[in-house]
C-alpha cells in the first residue's frame, strides 16, 4: 500500500516546490494525445495527452512538456482541442532554467479562455473517482467483498439452526 503512495507523494511534493518558483509566459507548441503499448508511468488502459511548450529566460530559448493521463479517447482529445499555439504560464526552476514545469491551476486558465466543444457533441462525464481515492479502490472492493461473503456467512447460519 505504502508503495503506490510513493509516486502520487514525489508528484504532489514536486508541483507543491514548482508552485514557488518565478513564472514566464511560454507558448504551447504542440498538443497530441496516444495510448501507449506499454508504460511504466502511465496507468494500464490509459491515454496520454501530452503538451509541448516553449518559454524563453534571460534571452535564451527552452521547451519542456507536459503530460496528463485520461481514461478515455474522447476526453483526450477533448483536453488538447485547441490548446496548440496557445500562451501559457511556465514556472521554472531559478537555479536551472531548463527545468520547469505546468501547473494544473495555469492549465484550468488556458482550458476555460478556449472556444467552447463544437455543436452536437455532448460534454464529456466528470471524473467520478477523485485522484487521491483511487490508491484505495482496490482495499475498499476487497473489504465490501469480505462483508458480502461474512453477511451470507451469518445469513445461512441462522437459516440452519
Amino acid at each position: 500500500m505504502l508503495l503506490g503512495w510513493i509516486v502520487p507523494l514525489w508528484r504532489w511534493l514536486q508541483r507543491r516546490r514548482a508552485a514557488a518558483w518565478p513564472v514566464v509566459g511560454g507558448r504551447i507548441e504542440s498538443a497530441d494525445w496516444s495510448k501507449p503499448a506499454f508504460s511504466l508511468t502511465i496507468r494500464r488502459g490509459y491515454y496520454a495527452a501530452r503538451l509541448g511548450y516553449s518559454y524563453s529566460v534571460a534571452g535564451t530559448c527552452y521547451s519542456g512538456q507536459y503530460k496528463q493521463e485520461f481514461p478515455t479517447d474522447k476526453e483526450a482529445q477533448d483536453f488538447i482541442r485547441d490548446l496548440q499555439d496557445q500562451q501559457i504560464t511556465v514556472h521554472y526552476n531559478p537555479n536551472s532554467p531548463g527545468s520547469s514545469t505546468l501547473l494544473a491551476s495555469d492549465i484550468d486558465v488556458v482550458l476555460q479562455h478556449r472556444a467552447p466543444s463544437p455543436e452536437g457533441e455532448s460534454p464529456l462525464p466528470a471524473e467520478s473517482i477523485p485522484d487521491w481515492l483511487r490508491p484505495f479502490i482496490w482495499i475498499f472492493i476487497a473489504l465490501s467483498a469480505l462483508g458480502l461473503v461474512v453477511s451470507v456467512w451469518v445469513h445461512l447460519a441462522r437459516s440452519d439452526g
